[in-house]
């Protein structure tokens, strides 16, 4: 299986180890340029580079740039964890889904912010969610979900 994985935080670099200690391919990590990313985003392109991993910088994933790349890659699975909602044009760039994460008991707590949301709503264990991309926000079809702290 072929992965092209596209995030910004420390949390898809573990996916990523994951996907390689499965026996799968990453064939890319696609990212955003540093000055455009969320606080929260870790040094994506140190990570690629010590894990041997094609590395890429994208201002639009939705752009035709962006689509041209990541198709070159002909993935059967995009693994996302993006600060900005995907077109339909994205997600079908993978053979046979794009997999988006959310660190939250969905459909509880859908959208931006799901760990501070948790906190302040004195949630104090929730799951993580890997579901199926749709063009709704974190709507799509539940894959998995991991219970966490």
């Amino acid at each position: 299986m072929r992965f092209v994985v596209a995030g910004t935080q420390e949390f898809i670099t573990h996916c990523v180890a994951g996907i390689t200690e499965s026996g799968c391919e990453v064939a890319a990590f696609v990212s955003i340029p540093e000055n455009l990313r969320p606080n929260n985003s870790i040094d994506t392109l140190s990570f690629a580079v010590e894990k041997s991993i094609r590395y890429h910088e994208v201002e639009d994933i939705n752009s035709e740039d962006s689509l041209a790349l990541i198709g070159g890659y002909e993935p059967d699975y995009l693994l996302v964890s993006w600060p900005r909602l995907l077109k339909q044009e994205a997600l079908d760039l993978a053979k046979y889904c794009s997999i988006g994460t959310h660190a939250t008991a969905l459909p509880l707590n859908r959208g931006r912010h799901s760990i501070h949301w948790s906190t302040a709503l004195g949630i104090p264990e929730t799951k993580l969610s890997f579901f199926n991309i749709d063009l709704g926000v974190d709507t799509g079809d539940l894959l998995l979900q991991v219970p966490i702290s």
